[in-house]
């Protein structure tokens, strides 16, 4: 039994020692890495890829490091890219001992621009390489415009709507202004992390998104169109106004004035009418613009600003007769919320812009509403009137209304007393304001 276990254990100990020399036959073979011989330069993985050079200085520094520093060596350089914009020397030394050092990326602000951004590749002389690390160094460089940050605006879209379901809701994002051109604005990133139906992945954080918007003309904003950032499964999503493409394309921004497409600036506030702005979906019908700001929701408003509504619309009603045969114009004065008072002038002809200018220096006389309603001016003279009304917060104008028509004193149709007497009418008369004179305007 004795003989039988110990021949059984010689026979396992024999396969024990097969099965190791079997396992280490099948192992692996690992080589030691080859030793260079040179100094092995390399660009630290620490340098930007994205440079925003000054144009205050006329350089910037980049790094270059090497493995091995037992002797001074000089290193041989070349630049490729840039446009000719940029350039270096054609090597750079380390100092005995010395791991890391700097060399001088060249360039003249005035010809490079502001906003002129280039990709640039700075490579290592091939004797001087090494393997395990960055000999090719590839980066963007440019002259960012100097922008001034305002603060958090409040931001509404209305281009995502174009092609989802989305609503829109107001939320809070940086704008910043050009300091080189006063009204050339910029949202920060407005469809990244802010936009509350972006997703992680939606949009590209490598970077930062600008909208700029051109309100230099407060009476002709434009966007031209630009890339957001964002990506909802259908390529990147561009926005932009109608105004901006056209004159991309040539036109003149007067006559984008004209042909009601750009956008207005008033009083911190940043609107466009509805269907002027653009979106598109690069992979969505070949990258094609389409009609936005379907809702006219698109709204910027600027740090500081209070939504307020100064506006002031005006209608004819008709004409009033009272008890003496005396004839009156009637019209309806709309106030919005916000508007403290109102002056109201009936003024011959259809000059507005003058009547306004008369009713601001008191050379027309006006009556004062503080209140939407109805309001009666005496007219005995068959002709074209306009019954102007201009809208104040305290000292200050803020909007005007009007409405132009053609009045008759034999007109049969007559405004029916009962419903046109508002608060406004009994205050005139209380006040006798309706001895009112009407001004011409020629």
């Amino acid at each position: 039994m004795k003989k039988n276990k110990y021949i059984l254990g010689i026979l396992a100990l024999i396969f024990a020692m097969t099965s190791l020399y079997s396992c280490k036959d099948d192992a692996p073979i690992y080589e030691a890495a080859e030793k260079l011989g040179n100094d092995q330069v390399y660009f630290p993985s620490t340098n930007s890829l994205s440079i925003k050079a000054s144009s205050l200085a006329n350089s910037y520094d980049v790094p270059i490091a090497r493995v091995k520093t037992d002797n001074a060596v000089t290193v041989s350089l070349t630049l490729s890219g840039g446009d000719g914009l940029y350039s270096i020397p054609a090597s750079v030394t380390f100092n005995s001992g010395q791991a890391v050092t700097t060399f001088k990326l060249s360039y003249d602000p005035e010809v490079v621009g502001y906003d002129n951004f280039s990709d640039v590749v700075i490579s290592i002389g091939e004797a001087y390489k090494t393997p395990y690390g960055i000999t090719d160094y590839a980066f963007n460089i440019g002259i960012p415009a100097p922008w001034k940050s305002l603060g958090m605006a409040t931001f509404i879209e209305d281009f995502i709507t174009t092609f989802f379901g989305v609503a829109n809701d107001p939320y809070k994002v940086e704008i910043q202004e050009n300091e080189l051109q006063p009204g050339l604005f910029r949202l920060v990133n407005p469809f990244g992390e802010a936009y509350k139906y972006n997703e992680t992945g939606d949009w590209d954080d490598s970077r930062d998104w600008y909208l700029e918007i051109n309100a230099a003309d407060p009476s002709g904003v434009y966007m031209n169109v630009q890339q957001t950032g964002m990506d909802w499964g259908y390529g990147m999503i561009s926005v932009g106004s109608m105004a901006g493409h056209n004159m991309s394309k040539g036109q003149t921004l007067e006559e984008q004035k004209a042909a009601g497409y750009t956008g207005n600036f008033e009083n911190g506030l940043i609107t466009f009418p509805a269907k002027t702005l653009l979106v598109s979906m690069a992979d969505y019908q070949d990258g094609g613009l389409f009609k936005a700001n379907n809702k006219g929701a698109f709204m910027v408003l600027m740090p500081g600003a209070v939504l307020a509504d100064y506006s002031v619309d005006v209608t004819y009603l008709g004409r009033f007769i009272d008890t003496e045969d005396k004839n009156f114009v009637v019209a309806d004065i709309a106030l919005g919320e916000d508007v403290e008072i109102a002056k109201v002038a009936l003024v011959e002809g259809k000059d507005i812009n003058s009547a306004k200018a008369g009713i601001l220096d008191g050379s027309i006389n006006s009556i004062e509403v503080e209140a939407s309603g109805s309001v009666m001016l005496p007219c005995d003279v068959d002709g074209e009137y306009s019954v102007v009304a201009i809208s104040f917060a305290g000292e200050d104008d803020k909007d005007v209304g009007y409405d132009t028509f053609e009045f008759s004193i034999t007109s049969s149709s007559v405004v029916n007393p009962a419903a046109t007497v508002t608060r406004n009418i009994i205050n005139q008369i209380k006040k006798s304001s309706i001895k009112t004179s009407i001004m011409s305007i020629k």
